[in-house]
């Protein structure tokens, strides 16, 4: 007789392995009991939760509500509004006058729109349309800010759902004793700490600052997606269509939640897939209909994109070109990923550190945050509206892996748990302590600029031509013609009103670029003929253009040498003198030892320039060049005298004083004119930095 061989034991890699497929293909979605069979101790806890979360949305509204009475609503929020109150006035398919194009190129403040996108082209964000419905009950700015804050708090209040089902599930029912009841309270302890992750993540609070984004609303969708999936509820469908409505953001969101369920069992292979084929098939068509010209991968993903590729104004590129490059070089991608290492921690950390390993939220948070860190644009990789869906993502999957190692048999390891969560908790508090405040100071605007912008809109009609600076252009957005002044020096719009305010705030509001280059175009405006200054006050000058009958475009730009006027940029010891034309306008010193000028700043790489000053002086003047962000000084000359002191009341001199320097790091340069004495007599007319 033949024995056979005994068949080797699998190796434990091997076994492991099988032992997850098995799991996996015998897995089915769990059971929720009803509420009123949870211990009573977790129903306090969530309690606790949602009116956490209430207070939180109460102190979002009232923030949106103090941006926006305080004029700090830009491009990105002026988009939004003029469509929505287009619509809400019944304008079905309302253009928009944000998105410049030629040809289909995007051309921003820099060259004339000759050809204006409708609303839905920017991303099919056709979620907008019902909700204008509220701007017709309330037609205010603030409305559709409250909008979204109710989404992110309806996204909140899902995860926070989620967390106490996936408690709920874990512990005894109420009637338990003994060591489930304590194992009960621990339980609610985590759900707690959960809430406090979702409450205090200062990443929901700079996400709501930066006007309105659709992320927001798709958030509230996606949670909605992946919570009835993970449960196998039929909402899904609901939630699906809600998420295809916020466009091809909404689309992309959804597609990752139906991916995701995948990884939980076999008994998700059937709803993840139609999900995520739904929305890979909806997003195409937006593709294909020219629903999804605002997403413009070559301004987000820049970094990841061969240069060549993006300068090539015929055929710019799309989704396709981005992945080939990124295959071609993925060390693009590695090295953007290893610098934003920073802000990445501070996307993930206040919302729970590890809770996007848990394989209920993995794809849709890893997805959100990898298309955020992946940018090498400050605004979308910095904590913010790009990764508001993983804020309430990952609190989930914290609170679920918690939960987990709560069921050991081991009391030590149940009360790290308890601390481990109580630690999350502490953890955000102390983010939103380090980072609220900074984003509150970022998007706010104090000072007397904001009652200069309030006489400022009383003055503007309904029916006008706006053009603004782009960090103010919110507020005026509720027009059919509103253009903000993003890029600059210099803008050219179409003639579509027959009047046409200009609005310039650079220094109030955020803006991209520093103020100095665009100070020439206040000049340039006081020098056109069709236009009329109607205010001046607090930094904010409003100019009114009527342009010649049959007029098609407008344009303003500033000297052609890109000359700052200095009666614009004036220090503590300086005061405008505006008499005769404005070519001949200067700061002059008062009497008193200081700075005349300050606050001219250029933007330079670094490298070798000129810094050059047309000023009359006598008696002892200081030309300074210096650091814009650390002060050092690079340069400074001292001007006894460029004429006679009785000769300072005479026209602009002919020449200017140069001061060579060189910019070693790639800061702002600040030029700064200083009266040495209160005998000083100072005159400063414009300042300019060039190569040299």
């Amino acid at each position: 007789m033949v024995l056979a061989e005994p068949t080797p034991a699998p190796p434990p890699a091997s076994a492991a392995l099988r032992g997850v497929a098995a799991r996996w293909r015998s897995r089915t979605p769990v059971v929720v009991p009803a509420p009123r069979e949870w211990p009573p101790v977790l129903r306090w806890s969530a309690r606790a939760g949602y009116l956490l979360l209430f207070v939180q949305l109460l102190a979002l509204g009232w923030w949106s509500h103090y941006q926006i009475s305080h004029f700090a609503a830009s491009q990105d929020f002026a988009n939004i509004e003029q469509g929505v109150s287009q619509i809400a006035r019944g304008v079905l398919d309302p253009r928009s006058t944000i998105q410049g194009w030629i040809g289909g190129v995007p051309v921003g403040g820099a060259a004339s729109f000759s050809h204006q996108l409708y609303f839905w082209q920017d991303h099919s964000e056709f979620i907008f349309w019902p909700l204008s419905l509220f701007q017709v009950i309330w037609p205010h700015p603030v409305t559709i800010k409250w909008l979204q804050d109710l989404a992110v708090f309806g996204a909140q209040l899902i995860a926070l759902r989620w967390m106490t089902e996936l408690a709920a599930t874990s512990v005894a029912p109420a009637r338990a004793a003994g060591a489930a009841r304590a194992h009960a309270r621990a339980a609610a302890l985590l759900v707690a700490a959960g809430a406090i992750l979702l409450a205090a993540d200062p990443g929901f609070i700079a996400a709501n600052s930066f006007d309105v984004h659709t992320e927001a609303f798709a958030a509230f969708a996606a949670l909605g997606t992946a919570h009835a999936l993970y449960y196998g509820r039929r909402t899904v469908w609901l939630w699906l269509i809600l998420g295809l409505l916020c466009g091809d953001v909404g689309a992309s969101y959804e597609a990752v939640a139906g991916l995701g369920a995948l990884l939980l069992g076999r008994r998700w292979l059937k709803a993840g897939f139609l999900v995520a084929g739904c929305a890979v098939g909806w997003d195409l068509v937006l593709g294909a209909i020219g629903g999804t010209d605002g997403t413009r991968v070559w301004v987000v993903y820049a970094n990841l994109i061969d240069p060549a590729a993006v300068l090539n104004l015929r055929s710019l590129p799309n989704v396709g070109t981005l992945v080939r490059d990124v295959i071609s070089h993925p060390g693009r991608l590695l090295s953007t990923l290893w610098s934003n290492r920073s802000p990445a921690w501070e996307n993930i950390s206040p919302a729970g550190m590890f809770g996007w390993l848990w394989l209920g939220v993995l794809l849709p948070a890893v997805f959100v945050l990898g298309a955020a860190q992946a940018s090498g644009v400050w605004d979308l990789y910095e904590p913010g509206f790009q990764s508001v869906a993983a804020y309430a993502l990952i609190p989930v999957g914290s609170v679920a892996l918690l939960l987990l190692t709560l069921r050991s048999r081991h009391a030590l390891v149940r009360a790290l748990t308890v601390a481990a969560g109580l630690a999350l908790a502490f953890n955000t508090v102390a983010w939103a302590v380090r980072l609220v405040p900074g984003t509150v100071r970022r998007w706010s605007i104090t000072g007397p600029a904001v009652p200069a912008l309030r006489q400022v809109s009383k003055m503007v009609g309904a029916g006008a031509e706006v053009v603004a600076s782009q960090g103010i252009a919110g507020d005026f957005a509720a027009r059919a013609s509103i253009y903000p002044l993003l890029i600059g020096p210099g803008m050219t719009v179409p003639v579509q009103e027959r009047h046409i305010w200009v609005i310039f705030a650079a220094r109030a509001g955020v803006e991209p670029v520093r103020p100095t280059p665009t100070d020439g175009d206040i000049l340039s405006l006081f020098q056109q003929p069709d236009a009329r200054l109607r205010f001046d006050r607090a930094g904010v000058f409003a100019f009114e253009v009527t342009p010649p009958a049959g007029s098609q475009w407008f344009s303003f730009a500033p000297p052609a040498g890109g000359e700052a006027p200095a009666w614009l940029l004036l220090g503590a010891a300086g005061r405008a003198v505006r008499h005769g034309p404005p070519a001949g306008w200067y700061a002059a010193s008062t009497g008193r030892r200081g700075f005349v000028e300050s606050g001219a700043v250029w933007p330079e790489t670094p490298g070798h320039y000129v810094a050059s000053f047309t000023i009359a002086s006598a008696n002892g003047a200081t030309l300074q060049v210096r650091d814009a962000t650390t002060h050092r000084i690079l340069a400074r000359m001292d001007v006894a005298g460029t004429v006679p002191a009785a000769s300072v009341t005479s026209s602009p001199p002919d020449a200017s004083v140069t001061v060579p320097f060189t910019l070693a790091a790639a800061d702002g340069i600040e030029l700064n004119v200083i009266a040495q004495s209160p005998r000083s007599r100072v005159r400063v007319y414009t300042l300019n930095v060039q190569p040299a």
